[in-house]
């Protein structure tokens, strides 16, 4: 059990320039209420540039109350698997279970839940990746305004996006997978 509480930048573990990790069967808690700056990014599992790395069956929750974002997985890296984990992601705005940058990812059977009582609720956003595999997840998001189940943009080709149950629910701007500025990705049920 990780539990971390902080004003500014919690995060409950971070992988940084590592490779070949397992992250397992862990239940990780942030809380986060924002420094003298009001900003406070809470995280609950952090990968950055690390590859081949597996984050399996872990529960994650994380929780804010300032300007900033509550993520449950932040993967910045190649080739890391992330599979069967429980995301919880609950704040004033900028919600997001998981945040993927690079290529070459697995992304499968997740159950994501963000929401928030303002703005951005993410699923899964999706970022410079290309030749990743996301599939088979269940999301569930909730908030005011833009409210995502999956989230492909700026330079995202290749992907595989497949098999996902989306749910989402706002006053504006929902929408189960939104995909701006990205090429040759393939959506199938």
């Amino acid at each position: 059990i990780v539990s971390a509480d902080g004003a500014d930048n919690t995060r409950g573990i971070l992988i940084e320039k590592s490779n070949y990790d397992n992250i397992t069967f862990n239940t990780v808690t942030v809380n986060g209420t924002g420094g003298s700056g009001g900003i406070n990014n809470n995280n609950g599992i952090i990968i950055l540039d690390g590859s081949n790395n597996i984050v399996n069956s872990n529960t994650i929750s994380a929780y804010g109350y300032a300007n900033g974002y509550d993520v449950g997985i932040q993967s910045l890296g190649t080739n890391n698997t992330i599979t069967a984990n429980t995301i919880f992601t609950s704040g004033s705005l900028r919600n997001i279970g998981m945040i993927i940058s690079g290529g070459f990812n697995n992304i499968i059977s997740n159950v994501i839940y963000p929401s928030g009582l303002g703005v951005d609720n993410y699923g899964i956003d999706i970022s410079s990746s290309n030749k990743s595999i996301i599939s088979n997840n269940t999301i569930s998001t909730i908030g005011s305004t833009n409210n995502y189940g999956i989230s492909i943009g700026f330079r995202d080709y290749d992907n595989i996006i497949s098999g996902n149950i989306i749910s989402t629910k706002g006053t504006k701007d929902n929408y189960g997978i939104i995909s701006m500025n990205s090429n040759f990705n393939s959506f199938t049920l």
